[in-house]
């Protein structure tokens, strides 16, 4: 792969289930650049088919990945990388069923772009747990010292965003929400999940089942923030 040697690390997107070959590429350089050539590189079609997605949406979650990895506060100008994508990729697309023209792959891969919220690799609680470390507790937590509980805030409101419904709702178990805070004991969970919905930073709208095979509780984020940010990262 051209401009890729000596210079990357291999990938594992096994939490996405989107199950890469073992020596997968990941497309960001040591140095973290934005730089669409690393993407383009693992972009090939063949790859999307291997994986069983389109070439378009293969593409896009690529392009959300490295947008996930970087969190440097930029965007990719969407139209031109498709240009970049579409021109080095032209006569492996060309050949594929069904045929598509050129602006009905530019339109599917803007609205699979749109619609993505995690890339390769990530998981809805991966994502909110990396986003929670850097995040700002809400205000009804003010004077409270207990870090694990700012954590755990921030984590709910970061997992609530991922909701396709904007309802601000997920699924949490007490183990789940241990292992946040680095705890093997479900019990920390319950105790911090229960703290939040002391303070009002949460609202329990179906309460779980206990045991192995039981349902988590499922939550809202009720906080003065809570519709704050762009809820799409």
């Amino acid at each position: 792969m051209k401009g890729t040697q000596g210079n990357t690390k291999e990938y594992n997107c096994a939490a996405s289930r989107c199950q890469p070959h073992e020596n997968y590429v990941f497309f960001l350089n040591q140095g973290k650049t934005r730089d669409i050539g690393n993407v383009l590189v693992s972009a090939h079609p063949n790859e999307a088919a291997r994986m069983k997605v389109s070439p378009e949406h293969h593409f896009a979650r690529l392009l959300k990945t490295a947008d996930n990895a970087l969190q440097d506060g930029k965007t990719w100008n969407l139209p031109v990388v498709f240009e970049d994508w579409y021109d080095r990729y032209a006569d492996e697309l060309e050949p594929l069923t069904p045929p598509k023209s050129r602006e009905t792959r530019l339109l599917e891969f803007l609205a699979a772009h749109s619609e993505m919220k995690l890339g390769y690799g990530e998981s809805p609680l991966s994502r909110a747990g990396a986003q929670a470390r850097k995040g700002i507790p809400p205000k009804e937590l003010n004077g409270i010292k207990s870090e694990n509980l700012k954590v755990m805030a921030c984590f709910c409101r970061e997992l609530a965003r991922q909701d396709d419904r904007g309802k601000m709702r997920f699924f949490l178990s007490s183990r789940a929400a241990a292992a946040i805070v680095n705890s093997e004991d479900a019990m920390v969970g319950h105790r911090l999940m229960g703290a939040l919905v002391a303070v009002k930073v949460l609202k329990v709208t179906q309460k779980g089942i206990q045991g192995e095979s039981g349902k988590a509780t499922r939550y809202k984020y009720i906080a003065s923030d809570a519709n704050e940010g762009d809820t799409d990262e």
